[in-house]
């Protein structure tokens, strides 16, 4: 959807993430709580280290919840073209 409809091009998670920041679909609060979803996901190739899992398990409804209004966000912005 940036590429094609914002004719914005990215190269990373969080180059998408900043670029979703600036045109609105996501807070700042969002954004920052998208950043650590990216950083999480980073962490989790290191799963055998068992603290870790733990930490981001107790992370994973947060991340859900910023990711569901992130769709929403983007839905609402679909339906409006």
């Amino acid at each position: 959807m940036l590429g094609d409809k914002e004719d914005i091009e990215v190269a990373s998670p969080n180059t998408t993430i900043r670029a979703a920041r600036r045109l609105g679909w996501l807070s700042d609060e969002d954004a920052e709580a998208a950043m650590k979803i990216g950083r999480d996901r980073n962490l989790a190739v290191h799963m055998y280290r068992g603290e870790i899992g733990a930490e981001i398990g107790e992370r994973l409804a947060g991340h859900a919840a910023v990711l569901r209004r992130w769709i929403e966000a983007l839905q609402k912005r679909a339906a409006a073209e």
